[in-house]
């Protein structure tokens, strides 16, 4: 299973309908079609770095998480410049 940030779990428990951005470390061999399958609306994927980026549903994230080949799983925030 997938490690999960603490606070991403958190969000999930409180809100498990409300969607969340997120950053989907995984495998290579892990496809799109398998994250979207599992309720990850995609963004963007990043192959050099093994990592997608999206949103997803507080209910989804243990399904998410139980896949094969994803490895982590944390919450995206906007970046600032300082």
């Amino acid at each position: 299973m997938a490690e999960i940030e603490r606070s991403l779990r958190e969000h999930a428990t409180t809100s498990p309908f409300g969607e969340v951005a997120v950053i989907v470390t995984v495998e290579p061999q892990v496809t799109s079609e398998q994250l979207e399958a599992l309720g990850l609306d995609i963004a963007q994927r990043f192959e050099r770095i093994g990592t997608v980026a999206g949103t997803l549903k507080g209910a989804d994230l243990d399904r998410l998480a139980a896949q094969p080949g994803v490895l982590r799983i944390e919450r995206d925030s906007p970046m600032q410049a300082l």
